[in-house]
């Protein structure tokens, strides 16, 4: 059927229009997700949930996940992962024989982008920018991209019609699903599990987990719930907007000098410090937006408004 949408294209409408939302967004929610969860009874987090209790989950996430203080504990966990991935590309460059490579990296981008949320949400690494990748893990990053895929043709269609007729696409799209919360109940469990007979021996940063099984604030339910949400959004966005950056760069080889330029810089002043480094890459920083920009992870930010609003 028809969906009535206003769209706003203006900034300045565009701020009226979060400033008028509320404390509690009402967003539209991905039908086939929707359709997948309610229909197989999964707990669902942050990325579902409505008004109250999503403002609940969203507080407790909020403190671990998105303020700046608490980003700064993701620094040395990302920074391995990328120095890996760096490694990676090196060895591709030395095994061409030519002193460069020219290749398609979207699946190494994918592997980058699983290991450097599965190590800040965990603490604990994968093995996905090894040699020989883990064939499990490796079923996940399929199961994320099939989820997407299968995603497309059931916007427009209501979901339980591909259910009712059996079709492959609602198939395919519930097999997907299925990995993605069967692997990442494994690994929160086992993390779990392991917490439980180890205890709080350490006393260093161990991932976004472990924090949250620490706050009482949530139920473990629900932590799964947010964990595999994370898992399954960290992955995909992350490594697309990696990949239109690169694009973009190769595109624009002056801007490419003015950054290395700029990370070398950084690099030297910092003296090693991550947090530090990250404060004086300016350029950097706007050219990921500048690409978020010309290439969005989300075409639309849906809202349904409370009120009444003039723009």
């Amino acid at each position: 059927g028809n969906v009535e949408s206003v769209y706003v294209i203006d900034p300045e409408d565009a701020a009226l229009l979060f400033k008028s939302e509320g404390p509690n967004p009402e967003r539209f929610l991905i039908p086939p997700w929707v359709a997948y969860h309610q229909y197989y009874q999964r707990p669902i987090g942050v990325l579902l949930k409505k008004s109250a209790a999503w403002k609940k989950d969203r507080v407790a996430l909020n403190q671990e996940v998105m303020a700046p203080e608490t980003t700064k504990n993701f620094l040395p966990l990302l920074d391995a992962v990328s120095r890996d991935f760096v490694s990676v590309l090196h060895r591709r460059i030395k095994k061409a024989g030519s002193g460069n490579f020219s290749g398609d990296i979207s699946d190494d981008l994918f592997r980058f982008a699983f290991e450097s949320i599965t190590n800040v949400i965990f603490g604990e690494r994968q093995g996905m920018l090894e040699e020989v990748v883990n064939p499990e893990a490796q079923r996940f990053i399929d199961a994320i991209y099939q989820m997407f895929h299968t995603s497309v043709p059931m916007l427009n269609l209501p979901p339980d019609l591909f259910r009712l007729f059996r079709t492959k696409t609602w198939k395919d799209h519930v097999a997907a699903w299925d990995v993605i919360f069967s692997k990442a109940d494994m690994y929160t469990e086992n993390f779990h599990w392991e917490l439980r007979q180890k205890g709080n021996v350490h006393h260093d940063y161990r991932g976004i987990l472990y924090r949250l099984l620490g706050d009482s604030k949530m139920s473990f339910e629900d932590i799964k719930a947010n964990v595999t949400e994370m898992l399954a959004g960290g992955v995909d966005t992350t490594s697309m907007t990696l990949q239109w950056h690169l694009y973009e760069m190769a595109r624009n080889l002056k801007v490419q000098d003015m950054l290395r330029a700029e990370v070398l810089a950084a690099r030297r002043q910092a003296q090693g410090d991550m947090a530090t480094m990250l404060q004086l890459v300016p350029l950097l920083k706007a050219s990921i937006k500048e690409t978020l920009r010309l290439h969005p992870i989300s075409v639309t930010l849906q809202r349904y408004l409370v009120n009444d609003l003039v723009l």
